[in-house]
Order: structure tokens, then sequence, then C-alpha cells
């Protein structure tokens, strides 16, 4: 029995046709969203005890079929949103965006969500109080607790935000 050396040039052929291959699916499946004239945010669920959650978008008229995560970004204290994710489409060792919005459509949420949820203290040691913030410092001993009894209570499945781009 004789051991063949492993032959490079027919692996990265095979390996450039699964490429092509995952990325015909993506374009087959990724459903791409133009610029909308308005954006409306709503359903927020949030879990208040590590300030994660979810919310649905409409994009003018059209609804998104799923909803948008939302997360706490420990490092900056500030809200972060993620869209549905393909996983290993075709077995390929990554994820992708299953939705892709324009560049404006992402700002506009993105800055929607900072204006709705307070920043909370970073990660960090603050140089005037000496209060040192840690990955694990639970969320709401990151913020005062009045600013956090508002946002609360505003932020409930009924909450809307409505944004004219």
């Amino acid at each position: 029995m004789s051991i063949k050396p492993f032959d490079l040039e027919r692996r990265d052929k095979s390996e450039k046709s699964h490429l092509e291959q995952v990325m015909d699916w993506l374009d087959e499946n990724v459903q791409v969203y133009p610029e909308p004239e308005e954006v409306t945010l709503s359903g927020f669920v949030v879990d208040w005890s590590d300030f994660s959650g979810e919310f649905d978008v409409t994009l003018d008229s059209t609804a998104l079929a799923s909803p948008l995560w939302l997360s706490l970004d420990q490092q900056s204290g500030k809200m972060k949103f993620g869209v549905p994710m393909f996983c290993s489409p075709l077995g390929a060792p990554a994820s992708y965006a299953a939705i892709s919005l324009t560049e404006k459509t992402n700002n506009v949420i993105e800055k929607a969500l900072q204006a709705t949820f307070p920043r909370l203290r970073p990660v960090g040691v603050n140089r005037k109080t000496g209060i040192e913030t840690c990955y694990n410092t639970p969320p709401i001993q990151r913020i005062e607790k009045a600013l956090f009894n508002e946002v609360k209570a505003k932020v409930t499945k009924g909450f809307t935000i409505k944004i004219q781009l």
C-alpha cells in the first residue's frame, strides 16, 4: 500500500468550488432590503437582567420576517443589534447574515437604540469615583436605578420608534 502525497492543487479547487457553492447559495437566500423612507422598531422583548432581547423592524410597510437581536456591548456600555444569521450553510465553517440592510438603515437603527437605551457605565475604572466596572458587573449595577426604572417602564412590547430617513 502506498501513501500518496496530499494534492494541494486538487484541494484548492475543491475548496474554491465549495466556496463558490456557498456564495451562490447566499446570493439566492439572503434577503436584501433597499433603503426605506421609514424605519419602525417595535415589539421589544428585553431581558433586563443582562440587557438583551429582540425587536421587530418594519421598513416602510415591509416587516422583516425575523426579529433583530439586541444586546449590551460590555466594553462600551452601549446597546447593539444584530441580524438573523445562517450558521454553517452547506457545511461552511462560518456564519453569514440572513438579511442585508443598507448602511444608512443600520446607522438609523443603531442611533435609535442608543437614544432609547442609556449608555451603561463602560468597562474600566472611573477616574473620578474609583469605581471599577468589570465584564461580570451586572448591568443593573452599571446604571442609576431611577434611569433604569424609567427605561424599563418605557420599553415594553407596545413601545414603537419611527424614523424617517
